[in-house]
């Protein structure tokens, strides 16, 4: 498959495709039929410049603030290379080239670098009913939240980490719960794992 038919990772396509994927594994949906919670949120944090960019870039795109003209222009301004001090400017610039506001969790986000992307899962009776993606977390809140360095989260979509050691090893932080609860539902965690590595996903690097 082309990158171009790729989906970004994070995004909110591919938080979708996740979801969607999810619904038709029978070994997730019998495993997660007994799960309490109603929503489960997985944090990037600390991704490169040009990951962050690429995100910010594809929220934009997918929201219609930006055309195939502007796309561009915004590649260039999104450029790895922006000093965390000019990103408020970067925003009001992109601003300026679409004639439109974006939204503000997405200049915040990417202002703050509070995340690299965060995808929320609503879960109900052991089925994915909604997905959720965001560039700012700080007001995001879900019963579980797992966070993650953006290379650590693409090790295990890669199938490079095992998703079950990184819990148990801290490399998959618990902001939101409890290791021992989570600890119910290790097969579960091996399934998340092994759907998202067959998404056809485009890794930035």
């Amino acid at each position: 498959m082309g990158e171009e038919n790729k989906l970004l990772f994070p995004s909110k396509e591919w938080a979708q495709e996740f979801c969607r994927s999810l619904n038709e594994n029978k070994q997730f949906l019998e495993g997660a039929r007994n799960i309490k919670w109603n929503s489960i949120l997985f944090v990037g944090v600390e991704a490169p410049e040009n990951v962050r960019a690429a995100v910010v870039k594809g929220v934009a795109i997918s929201l219609g603030v930006l055309n195939e003209d502007l796309i561009r222009q915004a590649t260039e301004l999104l450029s790895p290379t922006v000093p965390p001090e000019d990103r408020k400017i970067v925003m009001e610039a992109l601003e300026n080239i679409t004639g439109r506001k974006l939204p503000e969790d997405i200049k915040n986000g990417y202002i703050n670098n509070s995340s690299s992307g965060a995808v929320k899962l609503i879960l109900d009776k052991g089925k994915c009913v909604a997905t959720e993606f965001y560039v700012d977390i700080l007001n995001v809140s879900a019963d579980v939240i797992l966070e993650a360095r953006y290379q650590d989260w693409v090790k295990i979509i890669e199938g490079k980490l095992d998703a079950s050691l990184a819990l148990l090893g801290g490399i998959i932080k618990i902001k939101k719960g409890s290791l021992s609860e989570l600890g119910k539902y290790t097969n579960t965690a091996l399934i998340f794992a092994d759907v998202a590595r067959k998404i056809n996903a485009r890794i930035q690097v």
